[in-house]
Parts: structure tokens; C-alpha cells; sequence
């Protein structure tokens, strides 16, 4: 009954899943290590979900976005300075994104949006 987050996928000992974390809401992947040390026959499934919130973030393809929302029944999106490090940093932009055009924010404060994935665009 909680909504599931999408939050950046972090390399081992960084920051990752702060949303996740601190509200308790379940999310895409947690922290990806602890993810491989507690689920060891799972690595695949791991670096798949890994794999399908990066797409996520950086897809130009709103279909293949659509289809992650709903595997995942993601119901918010988060776009802050970690999600904008690790995937907005090196030319990319979250507005060349298809995200950006099937979530609409919900939360800003500063640095930090909370997207919502729940809404019928006019086409």
C-alpha cells in the first residue's frame, strides 16, 4: 500500500536510497551492495533493476519509460543533486528525457523535485 520511489542507483558506500531510507517507502533497488551480499542468487535481477532506473532517468523513449513505471508501479520520481551527479552530470539533461514529459512534480524545495507518475496527460 506504499508508493514505490525511483531514486538514484548509487556505487557502493555512497549515499543511495535516502528516500527510501528515511520514509520507509519501498523503492526500485536499495542499496545495491547490500542488495548482492543479501541476495546472492539474485544478481541478475539486481543489476536489472539497476540497469532499468538508469534507463529510467536518461531514456529518450517515453514507451520503454512507461513499461519501467509500470513493472515497477513507480509512483514518484525523485530529481535531486544525487540524481542529477550521477545522471544529469555529464551532458545529459533531464529535460532531453522522457521522464520529464510522463511524471509532473508534485514537491519542490531548492535542489529537489518529487515527481508524480500519477496523471493523465491532455494530449
Amino acid at each position: 500500500g506504499l508508493p514505490v520511489v525511483a531514486e538514484a542507483v548509487t556505487p557502493i558506500y555512497r549515499w543511495g536510497s535516502r528516500i527510501s531510507i528515511y520514509t520507509g517507502f519501498p523503492t526500485v533497488i536499495g542499496w545495491n551492495w547490500h542488495q548482492q551480499q543479501r541476495r546472492i542468487f539474485s544478481h541478475k535481477e539486481i543489476q536489472q533493476r539497476a540497469g532499468d532506473v538508469e534507463l529510467l532517468y536518461l531514456s529518450k523513449e517515453q514507451s520503454l519509460v512507461k513499461e519501467i513505471i509500470k513493472k515497477y508501479d513507480i509512483e514518484f520520481v525523485i530529481l535531486g543533486m544525487v540524481e542529477k551527479i550521477y545522471y544529469y552530470s555529464q551532458g545529459s539533461s533531464f529535460f532531453d528525457a522522457a521522464i520529464s514529459s510522463l511524471t509532473v512534480p508534485v514537491y519542490e524545495n531548492g535542489e529537489v523535485k518529487i515527481l508524480s507518475t500519477n496523471f493523465s496527460p491532455i494530449d
